[in-house]
């Protein structure tokens, strides 16, 4: 493993991205960025600066995690940036931390591209990490945590619009601004039946299970 060192894994990572957009035309105008995290089996006395104990996404609190952020064209979901980091580090820090990096890989693949837009999720949220985005250039798409917004919650649903795009059928939304994070921002606020229907189905598993306990404890 010391053959090839951290700085010349990321030479080899960024012209494969390069060669990757150049020769086989991956359409860089949309890019997702996701931070994730996968479980390792390192026994617990071993020394590791990136498996640490944090928040696992597979929902075990008995192992060590290794975080994975990663930067993927919407077009065939090709990896074009990847950092790992220590399974303990928030995902905002970590957004923040790579920042320069992806700057510098935005202007490597958008040499013939004149708009890229960049898609994160509330996790990567803060005022800092907008505002460091700026000298990119990216355009942004971001997501908000809808119970910290009441006010859009409240708008009633004859005030949303269907879309003609037959891929987004049974959605309709709601466009406005607000000022967040400092900066005047275009709002979004969508609703899906499919997506509803998921979540109420959800919700009535978790009731019959908790049903099922509470019958399983009464009978004790």
């Amino acid at each position: 493993m010391n053959a090839v060192d951290e700085q010349a894994i990321r030479k080899i990572e960024t012209a494969l991205s390069q060669k990757l957009v150049e020769e086989f035309g991956i359409d860089a105008r949309c890019l997702c960025f996701d931070c994730t995290n996968f479980d390792t089996f390192i026994d617990s006395r071993t020394t590791s600066e990136l498996a640490q104990r944090g928040h696992a996404k597979s929902k075990r609190t008995d192992l060590r995690v290794v975080g994975l952020a990663l930067l993927v064209s919407t077009d065939f979901h090709i990896p074009l940036f990847s950092r790992v980091y220590p399974g303990n580090q928030p995902d905002s820090v970590t957004f923040r931390s790579v920042t320069e990096e992806r700057i510098e890989r935005y202007r490597l693949l958008a040499m013939n591209l004149v708009h890229v837009t960049l898609v994160f999720d509330n996790g990567n949220n803060s005022e800092q990490n907008l505002e460091a985005l700026v000298p990119s250039r990216y355009h942004v798409v971001g997501s908000l945590v809808p119970t910290q917004h009441q006010d859009l919650l409240e708008v009633p649903l004859d005030r949303f619009q269907s879309f003609e795009d037959t891929r987004l059928e049974g959605v309709t939304a709601f466009r406005t601004s607000k000022k967040v994070f400092g900066r005047e921002w275009t709002m979004v606020v969508t609703r899906s039946q499919e997506l509803l229907d998921g979540q109420l189905r959800g919700i009535a598993q978790v009731l019959r299970k908790c049903r099922r306990a509470l019958s399983e404890l009464q009978a004790r």
